[in-house]
């Protein structure tokens, strides 16, 4: 069996060494704060919004306190309204007070500690004006200092798009990688490690060179026991200079914990159908069923009936397999574990399609399966042999 206490100390270590590589890559995030300061935005060089068609308005006095007092009444959409019409005019010095406005009363929302109006006023005005990258930062901040993390890392995201000066990128950057720590820790705490795990796939597809996500997704692999998913990620991507270090000693206890396994191979009962065999598995912890061996599938395959007994989720992806019967457009779907005896695969994507041909078997055993173990078939003993 694999050294429990092995394992703890090794993951003790290195996530002690990816905390450090992490800090000394930032400050501490500041989102359960309520004193952070923050900085109202300077006026960006370029807006370019598609504006609301308006008549031209340069009667400042005359329309100034009606902006104002729109927004003390809370119609933030009819004052970034009446902005707007001002910005589309030819007035430059009046859409520049009225802006200025609008940023000084969120400046007094936040002076006031009314961290969900300013939050409100800057996503309104964010929606129309959707290039004015200092606007979005400024409501990065305010969703911060709300710990609103998801909605901090979209907007950083939004922001990061647009922005394209250097400095201000690594900024940026720098307080998106905050709010994704500060997001993981929260998902961990209250879903666990397999949601950790998730969530830094997602960004990681988002952002896939990214060598924070790489080096936190390595991580979740090995508290989750995904040694081979820990090796393959570390190996196949390039990792920036500073997390070269965390990354080496990642892959070095993928290794260490990949070979203290036990080496003493299972043994699961095959049973004789045809030319082939077929073996009892368990879905999810409780769900039995037989699966057909197939070592000449990709994937493994189970029926419709059988993805609504177990309550499958919402397929989130489609693919084209080649039947006998020609080509087949299949639905995608995630297992939440697919066992053979004691050999279980977490976290298994498996295709759902009818197959009247299998008689009263459930599905197909595919090699999306037996490649997380070297396996060998004995036709003598009628036994399926899984190593790790």
């Amino acid at each position: 069996m694999r050294n429990s206490h092995f394992k703890t100390i090794l993951l003790l270590a290195v996530g002690t060494l990816v905390a450090c590589e992490a800090e000394n890559n930032s400050t501490s995030h500041t989102g359960s704060t309520q004193n952070t300061i923050l900085e109202k935005p300077v006026e960006p060089k370029a807006i370019s919004p598609a504006p609301v068609p308006g008549p031209p308005n340069t009667k400042t006095k005359s329309n100034s306190p009606s902006l104002v007092t729109l927004l003390q009444q809370s119609k933030y959409e009819q004052a970034i309204e009446l902005y707007n019409q001002a910005y589309s005019s030819s007035d430059a010095v009046l859409a520049k007070t009225l802006r200025g406005q609008i940023f000084s009363y969120a400046d007094n929302l936040i002076g006031n500690k009314k961290y969900d109006s300013a939050a409100s006023l800057l996503t309104v005005y964010s929606a129309a004006f959707i290039q004015d990258v200092a606007a979005l930062s400024y409501l990065a901040k305010v969703q911060n200092t709300l710990t609103q993390t998801n909605k901090e890392i979209e907007t950083l995201y939004q922001a990061l798009s647009l922005e394209h000066r250097e400095q201000q990128r690594q900024d940026l950057r720098r307080r998106l990688n905050l709010a994704v720590t500060a997001q993981a820790f929260v998902i961990k705490s209250q879903q666990g490690d397999h949601a950790v795990v998730a969530f830094y796939e997602a960004l990681n597809q988002r952002d896939p060179n990214h060598s924070l996500y790489i080096v936190k997704l390595a991580e979740a692999y090995l508290i989750t026991d995904r040694y081979q998913e820990a090796l393959h990620i570390l190996s196949n991507n390039a990792l920036d200079e500073k997390w070269q270090i965390a990354g080496n000693h990642l892959r070095a206890a993928a290794e260490k914990l990949r070979d203290s396994q036990d080496s003493t191979p299972l043994t699961i009962p095959l049973i004789p159908y045809g030319n082939g065999f077929a073996i009892n598995a368990t879905v999810d912890g409780r769900y039995a069923i037989r699966l057909l061996i197939d070592t000449g599938a990709t994937m493994t395959v189970i029926r419709p009936s059988l993805a609504d007994l177990i309550n499958a989720p919402t397929p989130q992806h489609s693919t084209v397999f080649q039947t006998a019967n020609g080509s087949v457009r299949a639905p995608i779907i995630k297992l939440d574990s697919l066992s053979l005896g004691d050999a279980q695969v977490k976290d298994l994507e498996v295709a759902v399609m009818p197959l009247p041909e299998l008689g009263n078997f459930d599905g197909l055993l595919g090699m999306n399966y037996l490649r997380h173990y070297r396996f060998t078939l004995s036709q003598k003993e009628r036994l399926l042999y899984l190593t790790k």
